[in-house]
């Protein structure tokens, strides 16, 4: 029986995860927030794929902490589709269950259930903005560091800011990542996209990898911000 070759290693042939150097992931806003999917479009505004959340047990339990604006005290687990809505990667998020296991985690696997790798935070437990390590099968692949929220001129405007750079193990960058905030008028909830641009075709995993830490970023700031009590003043 011929096992088919993973969809991680597909992607390589174009270079780059979903074949484009650049990938936005945008919000897809809700006035009742409990949800993280979103669209992932290229360069040009065309949408290449979709992240959507895979139901659970917990499903329920991960609303309310979602609603109430605590979102990342849950567990979660997501899937990147293709334009096709054929599965690319799985990626579970389990939620940090106290000191022993304190670091917070992305694993990646691709659509068979295959391992591809992994996100490790490797700052401060504590730390209100996190930085990763990218690793698969037992080797330390690349870092994300912070870049202290620098805005970003041109055609983003006045709300884009550079937030993370993606290295190698040489310290060469991979990609960086530029948050966008929009605000619902009707709520006050702030949403966020992010526009991931690699410097270079990576090789895989790494190329996935750094997809993942764009989402990441939106999982981070869509859990900790969103839920429609999060406009109501006093909550």
């Amino acid at each position: 029986m011929t096992v088919p070759e993973p969809s991680w290693r597909r992607s390589r042939r174009d270079g780059y995860p979903m074949g484009g150097s650049t990938l936005v992931l945008k919000s897809t806003p809700s006035r009742v927030d409990v949800d993280l999917a979103c669209t992932i479009e290229d360069g040009h505004g065309r949408e290449v794929g979709s992240v959507q959340v895979v139901p659970s047990k917990s499903s329920g339990w991960r609303q309310l902490a979602q609603l109430l604006g605590s979102g990342s005290a849950a567990s979660w687990e997501f899937v990147i589709l293709r334009a096709d809505r054929t599965p690319l990667l799985y990626v579970r998020r389990p939620r940090v269950k106290g000191w022993a296991d304190r670091h917070e985690r992305f694993e990646l696997r691709d659509a068979w259930g295959r391992d591809v790798g992994r996100l490790l935070q490797n700052n401060g437990y504590l730390s209100g903005l996190r930085t990763f390590a990218l690793q698969s099968g037992g080797k330390e692949l690349g870092r994300t560091t912070l870049d202290d929220w620098q805005r970003v001129d041109g055609a983003f405007g006045e709300n884009a800011r550079r937030t993370v750079t993606i290295l190698d193990v040489s310290d060469r960058v991979v990609a960086g990542i530029t948050e966008r905030r929009t605000t619902m008028q009707f709520i006050g909830n702030d949403f966020y996209d992010y526009t991931l641009e690699f410097e270079y075709p990576p090789y895989e995993p790494v190329g996935s990898l750094c997809l993942v830490v764009a989402l990441a970023e939106f999982f981070h700031r869509r859990s900790e911000q969103g839920g429609m009590l999060r406009g109501v003043p006093g909550v």
